[in-house]
């Protein structure tokens, strides 16, 4: 019964555990955020940003496709279009949260919330297969509170996609060790 349940969860959720695919858009976001971080102390100028944040997108999207190919073709494809629609909910929130946060001048990160939301209830979904959800969400909710804390008004997106991108490279490493193992066990 116990791996008739890992094979449901993994076959509804492939895809989302599919975590080395996840890793380069996470260091894209740490890149932009780093490389605003260092504009906004003059160590660098606006082009270097901009020529960055171009790298970033076309060397993650090339990675990506890469990992997208390798898991296909070590683990095979399961078409699934629930997670699809699941993230692209998510992020719809989470930018609309960023736009309402910068309009009533928030004193809490509103998108950080939703992400910590996200990961609660990708921890709920998962039947306790993921649980690093729950530490990801803690860190987002922390964030939370102390992005606007930290940043000065000019460095808060900065700030933001830093801790966004640590957050999706950490959860795309974890999520492909937990697809590993839980395919291995399955095996068995």
């Amino acid at each position: 019964m116990q791996n008739l349940e890992h094979i449901r969860y993994i076959s509804a959720n492939y895809s989302d555990m599919q975590g080395l695919r996840q890793v380069p858009m996470g260091l894209g976001f740490l890149t932009v955020g780093v490389l605003s971080v260092a504009s906004s102390l003059d160590i660098i100028s606006g082009m270097w940003i901009i020529g960055g944040m171009i790298c970033a997108v076309v060397i993650g999207m090339v990675v990506s496709q890469y990992f997208a190919n390798w898991y296909e073709a070590t683990y095979g494809a399961i078409q699934s279009n629930q997670t699809v629609k699941r993230d692209l909910i998510f992020s719809l929130f989470v930018i609309l949260a960023s736009f309402v946060e910068v309009a009533i001048h928030s004193p809490i990160s509103l998108a950080m919330i939703v992400i910590a939301i996200y990961y609660v209830y990708r921890w709920k979904i998962s039947a306790n297969l993921v649980p690093h959800n729950i530490p990801l969400a803690l860190v987002s909710l922390v964030a939370a509170f102390m992005i606007p804390i930290i940043a000065n008004p000019d460095d808060f997106i900065a700030w933001y996609l830093i801790i966004v991108g640590v957050l999706i490279t950490l959860s795309g490493i974890l999520d492909h060790q937990i697809l590993t193992r839980n395919l291995t066990h399955i095996d068995e």
